[in-house]
């Protein structure tokens, strides 16, 4: 089994969806508040809008959701097949192999360094209509909270993983007959950006 699980809530503004199988990471630039101090302000700005930039890009490769943007990291689920290649049976795989190229391409810019956290778990994503354009998502259950206290002890250069993600990447491995195909996009923006 696993996957995900539709249903509206009674309020006609919510839509509510249970991820059985899937992976939320939560991750963050080091020393984010020290950087942009030293950068200034419309530097820090580019800088930033720069990583969100190779955040996306990486985003759409692997086929993961992004739940939350913050200006010094985000938190994204994998596994909601909701989005074309989001299958749940690579959702760890996938979210690592993020965070490693982020890290790739973050880390030869103004030395900087990634850390993050990912859990695996059973998910509530809630969607919240705010009007008619606006979408508010909001992620909660156990590894999400789990993932954002294990960031936050982090190291720089460091995903933390919980054992349940530990054993979901472990059967994602061991699955060689898989006929699910890698997700290719292009490679992440250049720093510093054209103006």
């Amino acid at each position: 089994g696993g996957g995900s699980t539709r249903s509206v809530s009674s309020k006609e503004d919510a839509d509510i969806e249970q991820l059985d199988e899937a992976a939320v990471m939560s991750l963050s630039i080091e020393r984010y508040v020290e950087k942009c101090q030293e950068m200034g302000g419309e530097a820090a700005a580019e800088w930033t809008l720069w990583v969100h930039k190779v955040f996306d890009d990486l985003m759409e490769k692997f086929a993961i959701r992004q739940i939350k943007a913050r200006a010094d990291g985000i938190l994204c689920v994998s596994g909601s097949s909701d989005i074309a290649n989001d299958y749940h049976r690579t959702a760890v795989s996938r979210l690592l192999r993020f965070a490693a190229e982020a890290s790739r391409a973050l880390e030869g810019t103004k030395d900087t360094r990634i850390k993050g956290a990912v859990c695996a778990g059973r998910l509530n994503v809630v969607l919240l209509q705010d009007g008619e354009v606006n979408t508010r998502v909001v992620v909660y259950g156990e590894p999400v909270n789990a993932c954002m206290r294990m960031e936050v002890t982090a190291l720089g250069g460091e995903a933390l993983i919980s054992r349940v993600a530990m054993d979901k990447l472990r059967d994602e491995l061991m699955d060689q007959q898989s006929d699910i195909p890698s997700p290719i996009a292009p490679s992440s923006p250049p720093w510093p950006p054209e103006l």
